[in-house]
C-alpha cells in the first residue's frame, strides 16, 4: 500500500475495520524480498490466478501504487517478531488461509 489516501480508499472499498499501515518507500517489501517487476506480474500462472478469481466473482478494482510490486502475507506477534511469512511468486499467488489463520491465532 503506497500512501495514506490509498489505504483509506482500500479500507472503505473492502469494508475493513482493522488498522492498515502504508510503506511508501517499500522498505518492508525489500526486507521480506517480495517479488517485483513485470516478469513477476504478467505470467501464465498470474493469468490463471485471474481466471480463478473472476470465476469466484472477484473483480480487480482500480490499480493504486506500483502495479508491478507483488506482495505477500506477514504475521507479526506482539513482541514484533515475524512468526509467518509468505512471498507471492506472481500476481494472485496466495498462501493457504488455514496457515495464515493458525499463525495469527498463535501470535496473539
Amino acid at each position: 500500500m503506497g500512501i495514506p489516501p490509498m489505504a483509506d480508499d482500500f479500507r472503505t472499498t473492502m469494508k475493513i475495520a482493522s488498522p492498515i499501515w502504508v510503506d511508501g518507500k517499500r522498505e518492508a517489501y525489500k526486507y521480506f524480498e517480495f517479488t517485483y517487476g513485470t516478469g513477476k506480474v504478467l505470467t501464465m500462472k498470474s493469468a490463471l490466478h485471474a481466471v480463478r478469481a473472476l470465476s469466484k466473482g472477484h473483480i480487480q478494482h482500480k490499480t493504486q501504487g506500483n502495479p508491478v510490486q507483488n506482495g505477500g502475507v506477514v504475521v507479526v506477534n506482539r513482541q514484533g517478531e515475524c512468526v509467518y511469512s509468505f512471498v507471492s511468486a506472481e500476481a494472485g499467488d496466495k498462501p493457504p488461509m488455514a496457515d495464515v489463520l493458525k499463525a495469527a491465532r498463535a501470535a496473539v
